[in-house]
């Protein structure tokens, strides 16, 4: 997968743990285990700061 990152083109690599490289991670399910949860915990606080922070902008 290609991306703009700071006005460059990054080529990003998605190696899997049994070293396949996927293109892209559409589709893909990270199973819920004591090492994906903190991975988890984090984006679901992201998401929950970004939902309070639209409220916020809303609401003015």
């Amino acid at each position: 997968m290609y991306m703009q990152l700071g006005g460059k083109t990054v080529h990003i690599t998605n190696r899997m743990k049994d070293g396949t490289i996927r293109e892209s991670m559409d589709g893909y399910v990270v199973p819920v285990n004591e090492t994906t949860l903190p991975a988890y915990h984090l984006i679901a606080q992201m998401c929950m700061e970004k939902a309070e922070e639209e409220m916020r902008k809303k609401q003015k």
